[in-house]
């Protein structure tokens, strides 16, 4: 998967999640997703990129991910989670985790 069109699909993913919302927001979002950027660019391991973007970005379930990248669904589920803690992580160090 190439670099720029793995983040021009998390991108389109960002703009899923802001839609439709209202301007008292659009600064905290637009922070956010500088945020999630520069964690999923800089943080997160090059397989953990991969696996998030193919299942948030591409909507492609943990089967189709384990069968894609050759690994057991269970590998795909904990590197997964290990990312999402990460970006967790970050955000709630931002104040962006509920």
């Amino acid at each position: 998967m190439g670099k720029q069109l793995s983040f021009d699909l998390m991108e389109n993913y960002l703009q899923e999640i802001s839609a439709g919302q209202d301007s008292d927001n659009r600064r905290q979002i637009a922070k956010a997703k500088r945020l999630l950027r520069q964690v999923i660019q800089n943080d997160l391991t090059p397989r953990q990129r991969e696996m998030v973007l193919l299942y948030f970005a591409e909507h492609r379930n943990m089967s189709e991910i384990a069968g894609l990248l050759q690994v057991n669904k269970s590998t795909v589920s904990r590197t997964i989670k290990r990312a999402l803690n990460k970006l967790y992580k970050y955000l709630r160090y931002y104040n962006f985790r509920e």
